[in-house]
């Protein structure tokens, strides 16, 4: 919910705001009337809403493939963590392209990655040790779950459009591949 609600703010900045002001100013100009400037002004500052929002997005739509970062308890302050080193490593970005850049929103972001990493590296469970039996699960529903989801790319002949072969050699056909 969370991808798709910053999203839809992306969207709605460009569709509601960014491009309608865009066609009054051209229109203004073509019309050979005045520019009202504070379409330029809105649609700037939607335009830089949607730059710090980029890296998050970006991070959003490849978390699926990784499941440290939605099965875990802490998935809501690993996402919390990602917007915030995206918006501040963009912070330093747009600085940079400006010449002004300071390193503090780098490092600020790098420190929310590097703790957001911590986190996703097994930080307690809060108030218990997590009791887990491996062989509550057995091997046919396990690979009934990595056919599903895995063997797309990591087979000997992947199906997923782009791979040739499957990523870093690890391939999930069999029994004793997943196994190991």
């Amino acid at each position: 919910h969370y991808g798709a609600l910053i999203g839809t703010i992306m969207v709605a900045n460009v569709a509601h705001i960014i491009i309608p002001g865009q066609k009054r100013m051209v229109a203004a100009l073509t019309a050979g009337e005045p520019i009202n400037p504070q379409d330029g002004a809105r649609g700037k500052q939607r335009s830089v809403h949607n730059t710090y929002l980029t890296l998050p997005v970006l991070f959003i739509m490849i978390s699926n493939h990784y499941a440290s970062t939605y099965s875990s308890e802490w998935n809501w302050l690993i996402l919390i963590g990602m917007t915030i080193a995206g918006a501040l490593i963009r912070v330093y970005f747009v600085a940079r392209h400006k010449g002004n850049a300071s390193p503090l929103p780098a490092i600020g972001g790098l420190v929310a990655l590097a703790a957001t990493a911590f986190i996703t590296n097994g930080l307690p469970t809060l108030g218990s040790t997590p009791n887990v039996d491996a062989t509550a699960v057995s091997l046919e529903h396990v690979q009934t779950i990595v056919t599903t989801r895995c063997t797309g790319c990591h087979a000997a002949e992947p199906s997923w459009p782009g791979f040739a072969s499957a990523p870093a050699g690890i391939m999930l056909e069999r029994a004793e591949d997943i196994e190991k």
